[in-house]
This record gives structure tokens, C-alpha cells and sequence, in this order.
């Protein structure tokens, strides 16, 4: 059963609200501080209530707008410093072994568009 309290839903315990996001740089050179940043949430609860799934977007909304400020105001102040490189976490190993793989594929295209045709093929 789905409460709700003057402007406050109270969800049951079984109810499930996932949150994939995809934050996406931009790949053009103007653009190099920029995100496109999808993301959702689909629930398991009240499908039949549109006001709940509209309650539970502007929620997700509402607080994306909130780190939108500060993510923008802390990429402003980065800005500032030309050598500035960010410092990884443990927390962040997923991430930085991702980056690492993306990289090492990129120079890996990279050297293979370098190398002159015929070059290292074997018969």
C-alpha cells in the first residue's frame, strides 16, 4: 500500500527504485568541458499511479539540479589551473582500470593506423 502524507510519499519496503545514469563527455573540442548526463528510474510500485512515478522525477530532478550547480561551479574553479590533474581514490579503481582500458585501445588503434600497410602481416 502507497501512503502519502500532505506532500510526502511513503513507499512500502518491497519497493525497488533503480538509478542507472550515463554521464557521456562530448567529443567536440569546444564542448571538452561538458556532459550529457542521462539518466532514469524506473520503480516496481504504484505503476498505475502516474502521480507517483511524476513525484518520484521531480525528485530525481530536483536533486540533479542541486549537484548540477556544484559540479559546474567546481569545473569553473578546476578550470583555472591549466595543470591541474585529478587525484584517484581507491573508490574510484573501477573507473581508472576503465579509463586505463580505453586508453590502451585508443593508442593501440592509434599505432595501428600508423603502421605502414603490409607491415607485420606474415605469410
Amino acid at each position: 500500500m502507497l501512503l502519502k502524507s500532505r506532500h510526502t510519499w511513503f513507499y512500502p519496503l518491497s519497493a525497488k527504485i533503480q538509478s542507472p545514469r550515463a554521464p557521456t563527455t562530448r567529443s567536440i573540442a569546444s564542448l571538452q568541458n561538458s556532459t550529457h548526463y542521462f539518466f532514469g528510474h524506473p520503480h516496481n510500485f504504484a505503476i498505475d499511479q502516474p502521480e507517483v512515478t511524476r513525484s518520484i522525477h521531480q525528485a530525481v530532478v530536483d536533486a540533479f539540479d542541486e549537484d548540477r550547480d556544484m559540479v559546474t561551479a567546481q569545473q569553473r574553479n578546476l578550470s583555472l589551473d591549466p595543470d591541474f590533474r585529478m587525484l584517484p581514490f581507491g573508490i574510484d579503481a573501477a573507473l581508472s582500470r576503465f579509463r586505463w582500458v580505453v586508453n590502451q585501445r585508443l593508442e593501440d588503434e592509434r599505432q595501428a593506423r600508423e603502421q605502414p600497410v603490409g607491415e607485420g602481416q606474415h605469410d
